[in-house]
């Protein structure tokens, strides 16, 4: 559905044409769609048009740079419509995770990896409710990041299982041959799964159907290591005296 936007009033009447010319065609209006999240209004500002500009000296693709210049927008086309109009749709973005790490501020990111503008304050509900992701230092706005898409594949493949919420995804720090990880927002606490550099939806299928077993030592567990096949490691973050750093509770079939 388009939105029709016209423009303020305060512009003067165009002078008539002289008898036996044709009228130039005056842009009056911008329709809109594709806008959901941003006001149309905002959109048609964006295209940087005047009412009563020539529609034949319009160049309609830098009108459609301007507008995809918007922060949310990840695209947009642009036409002219007889007899003054012109047709803005868009693609908006979708943010589908949260990157920044304490302290670093908040950015949401789309499917593509790319972070796109920063969470405002009155957005941070919002933002609580999908992944962060964790690791990933020097973002640069408005460009994908690899990780960043892996990092929103990988929550994906989490929700297409019907895992626990994914709260966190950790893309970089240490120990790497550990990372990629997903920290998942179980009943019974976090609960950190390590999928490793090479990860696979398949992993989280053994998480899946570990967690469906409702062992009481999966429950007690803080980690799930799925770096090894069928085998899933269990940790705890406790260990018993004398035990080393990084301490294994047992193995489980998945």
């Amino acid at each position: 559905m388009a939105t029709a936007v016209g423009f303020g009033a305060g512009v003067g009447w165009s002078r008539l044409p002289e008898a036996g010319v044709a009228p130039t065609p005056r842009l009056q209006r911008v329709a809109v769609t594709g806008s959901e999240r941003i006001p149309a209004e905002e959109v048609a500002r964006s295209a940087g048009l005047a009412r009563g500009a020539a529609l034949s000296s319009v160049d309609l693709g830098d009108v459609a740079a301007r507008v995809a210049a918007h922060p949310w927008i990840a695209g947009a086309r642009v036409a002219a419509l007889a007899p003054d109009r012109l047709l803005v749709a868009v693609d908006e973005r979708e943010p589908r995770a949260v990157a920044g790490g304490p302290g670093a501020e908040p950015w949401w990111v789309d499917a593509s990896g790319t972070p796109f503008a920063k969470v405002q304050a009155d957005e941070i509900r919002l933002a609580r409710r999908l992944p962060k992701i964790e690791g990933a230092d020097d973002l640069d706005p408005a460009r994908a990041h690899p990780a960043l898409a892996q990092a929103v594949v990988m929550a994906g493949w989490a929700r297409d299982r019907d895992l626990p919420r994914v709260d966190t995804v950790v893309v970089g720090g240490e120990p790497m041959e550990e990372l990629p990880a997903l920290v998942l927002d179980t009943e019974h606490g976090p609960l950190r799964v390590i999928l490793g550099p090479t990860p696979e939806p398949e992993q989280l299928d053994r998480v899946a159907r570990l967690l469906a077993g409702d062992l009481a030592e999966v429950h007690d567990a803080s980690a799930l290591d799925v770096r090894f096949g069928a085998q899933v490691v269990l940790r705890s973050d406790s260990a018993p005296e004398g035990a080393q750093d990084d301490p294994v509770r047992g193995r489980a079939g998945a």
